[in-house]
């Protein structure tokens, strides 16, 4: 590294870009590091005022490694592995009626949650993402189906990753989109959803079997279940003790654009049959 240059630019060019390039950009690119960093620590000016490394070999890939930002692309965004407050973003996103992240404290996080740890909640199903605090450079998370999950404990998914793992988080960050995606277009959820977004409407009864929910609106019934492990079918009848359905429909977790079509469609039919009353 006995090279000069004429300006800066040009020296982290030639020796900071090219030696973190230098197998190839499937194996390592400057994208990935704070460059301008790296640059502070390892440049100096000669007596001629030329730019050059001021470093050993050592000292400069130490530098290197110190100022690396890990980036991945997921969900066609890209976010650094250790910034949980921008993947939980990513995330909210990517996800059809994600709400936006908040800290995770606003909503009874467990005791001694830092201030760095963020949800983000799909319905009643809800992400918690932070730093590692067993282990110094990590991320953990962790989704409940619902608040009563999270006040005992009971865990739906959970997973982690080093910050330098790139192909984990890419991994695992499009892993936890899949799943609140899916989480958000249960049955369950969607009949809280009619719940919460159609005036007069009651609270859901679930049948004695889990498998169906009742959502009653005046005299109109949502009856709406999941089909099996693959997705959600529902009808909705004029009269709760109607035969004849007035509509009906589904969709299966994979088909996240149909589910959310299909649940605006019930809320508008539910809304328009309970101001008929």
């Amino acid at each position: 590294m006995d090279a000069t240059y004429t300006t800066r630019d040009e020296a982290i060019q030639r020796e900071i870009v090219a030696a973190i390039e230098a197998a190839g950009p499937d194996v390592a690119r400057a994208d990935d590091y704070d460059v301008d960093a790296i640059a502070c620590e390892v440049l100096g000016v000669d007596e001629r005022g030329r730019w050059r490394v001021d470093v050993d070999s050592d000292e400069f890939w130490r530098a290197v490694e110190a100022h690396a930002t890990y980036r991945v692309e997921v969900a066609d965004e890209t976010v650094n592995t250790d910034d949980v407050e921008a993947i939980a973003y990513v995330i909210s996103r990517a996800i059809p009626d994600a709400d936006a992240p908040v800290h995770a404290e606003e909503i009874g996080a467990r005791p001694g949650a830092l201030e760095t740890e963020w949800t983000v909640r799909v319905g009643e199903a809800r992400l918690f993402i932070g730093p590692d605090q067993q282990y110094a450079g990590g991320v953990v998370w962790a989704i409940y189906r619902t608040a009563a999950d999270q006040d005992t404990g009971e865990i739906y998914a959970h997973g982690g990753w080093s910050v330098s793992d790139r192909d984990t988080a890419r991994r695992e960050i499009a892993e936890i989109i899949d799943m609140l995606t899916r989480l958000g277009t249960t049955a369950w959820d969607v009949a809280l959803r009619a719940f919460r977004d159609v005036d007069a409407a009651e609270y859901p009864v679930t049948h004695p079997t889990g498998a169906w929910h009742d959502v009653y609106v005046g005299p109109a019934r949502l009856a709406i279940g999941d089909d099996g492990d693959v997705g959600v079918s529902w009808s909705i009848y004029r009269h709760a003790d109607d035969e004849e359905e007035l509509s009906s429909g589904g969709w299966t977790y994979d088909e996240p654009e149909v589910a959310e079509r299909q649940i605006a469609e019930i809320i508008d039919t539910l809304a328009r049959l309970g101001a008929e009353e």
